[in-house]
């Protein structure tokens, strides 16, 4: 939550809600994010897609736009676990780690 408010206040933003529920997802018109558990990626994810809302998108294809950025965040906010996370294969979408994982 307060990361939430964080990104928000950088953007500019209103700061979504935020609840536990059994499946990830974005609804627009409440601006709430549903997480079954903490996930540093998929919370990333779906705050992407209320960025979309507010008009943010790099991409026409909003998943591949939600999963490029959050996936880029991660590796900018915390390169070593970003790292140790590809090389263990933990990090979908991406290639084989270069250091063969």
């Amino acid at each position: 939550r307060d990361m939430y408010g964080k990104i928000s206040s950088v953007y500019g933003f209103p700061t979504p809600s935020l609840i536990e529920d059994t499946y990830e997802y974005y609804f627009i018109s409440g601006e709430r994010i549903g997480l079954p558990k903490v996930s540093l990626v998929s919370s990333l994810h779906e705050y992407r897609h209320h960025m979309q809302k507010h008009g943010r998108l790099r991409f026409e294809d909003v998943e591949v736009d939600a999963r490029g950025w959050s996936i880029s965040a991660f590796h900018y906010a915390l390169p070593e676990d970003f790292d140790s996370s590809w090389s263990r294969g933990l990090i979908w979408y991406l290639p084989p780690h270069p250091g063969g994982g």
